[in-house]
């Protein structure tokens, strides 16, 4: 089902093997030496979101805890700690044989929903210059509302966060070469425009 399944004695041990590997499936007992179960899941989800960069995808393993039945209440709150099932005490080797191919198949449909949205998210990336572009030109030409505009933003990656901005808008005549000095002029402050990334202005929209 695995590549390969590991052991830690204690929580502590646990999170310092999850802080060097990033692990697909792990099975948490709720009482554990040194540190709970509850502790150790809290703990990894709170490392998990600070370690994510924003946008990032993947990076969440699967997780399962392991509770004797007089322990289910702190199983429920094992649940909101983003456990995705769990197994009762005293455990049936059939039962943990299920659990743990589907929870298999559910790492492996996890992992490929994963480089599946990373392959979207690289061709957005690659799109941005495009895609900004028509976002001022839609900024300008189009009368579109505050939530509309915040989303756009937001998708191509432009914080228009502020108590006011200032708009300015340069509009460029086609080159006419029956006067060629103009022509020339026109095209290289064209040139020159279209080079400057327009992320770096934050109040000052060029619309060529």
């Amino acid at each position: 089902l695995f590549d390969s399944v590991e052991l830690a004695k204690n929580g502590l041990e646990a999170l310092e093997m999850c802080a060097a590997k990033r692990y697909h499936v792990i099975f948490v007992d709720i009482k554990m030496p040194r540190m709970d179960g509850l502790e150790f899941l809290r703990v990894l989800a709170e490392r998990e979101q600070k370690g994510r960069e924003p946008g990032q995808i993947g990076g969440r393993a699967l997780k399962v805890i392991i509770s004797g039945y007089d322990e289910f209440s702190y199983a429920q709150r094992a649940l909101e700690l983003g456990v995705e099932e769990f197994l009762l005490k005293p455990l049936e080797a059939g039962d943990v044989r299920e659990l743990a191919r589907r929870m298999a198949e559910k790492a492996r449909a996890l992992a490929e929903d994963e480089e599946h949205q990373r392959t979207l998210q690289e061709r957005v990336k690659g799109s941005l210059p495009l895609l900004r572009d028509r976002f001022f030109n839609e900024l300008i030409n189009e009368a579109e509302s505050e939530e509309t505009i915040e989303r756009k933003s937001r998708f191509v990656g432009l914080d228009l966060t502020g108590e006011q901005f200032v708009a300015v808008a340069i509009g460029l005549p086609d080159a006419d070469y029956s006067d060629m000095a103009s022509a020339i002029a026109i095209d290289l402050f064209k040139e020159r425009l279209s080079a400057v990334p327009k992320e770096r202005f934050r109040t000052l929209v060029f619309d060529t």
